[in-house]
């Protein structure tokens, strides 16, 4: 129980959904209920640890009667911060799986692809030009037509 009065998991771990999260393509948030699951088992330990000092405070030798208040405490306040860092962790995770739901619905940002962003504005050799094209004084571009060579003496 000496852990129980350390800010709970979902504090730390949590990572929340992003304030920005509508306009970014992708974005990173905590979707597992490992944190919160980690909280609510400390609050009930710490619950049940509570209980069982109030039952048994009164039965201990040598107790003050300010001892027997404040050793009921050391198990309840702890509970008491886990079980709100429990709910915390729960409300985050929902509003990551709403936002990651809502993001998958986007339509995608799809940058056309047009001529001058396929071919090189310069070239070099004809490799550097795609499909047919050649370079020719420094430019891709499409091969002339050549002449039919039907009906051409060998």
């Amino acid at each position: 129980m000496l852990l129980g009065g350390l800010p709970g998991c979902s504090f730390i771990f949590i990572e929340t959904v992003p304030d920005d999260y509508a306009t970014r393509p992708d974005f990173t948030c905590t979707s597992s209920g490992v944190a919160p699951g980690w909280d609510l088992a400390g609050a009930i330990t710490g619950a049940l640890g509570g209980l069982i000092a109030l039952g048994l405070v009164n039965s201990l030798p040598g107790v003050s009667e300010g001892q027997k208040t404040w050793i009921p405490v050391a198990f309840f306040a702890p509970a008491a911060v886990l079980s709100v860092s429990s709910i915390y962790g729960i409300v985050q995770i929902e509003e990551c799986q709403h936002a990651k739901a809502e993001a998958a619905t986007r339509p995608l940002a799809i940058t056309p692809i047009t001529a001058t962003t396929a071919a090189p504005t310069a070239c070099s050799f004809d490799t550097e030009c795609s499909g047919d094209q050649i370079c020719v004084a420094q430019q891709c571009q499409v091969p002339p037509s050549q002449p039919s060579a039907v009906g051409s003496p060998p």
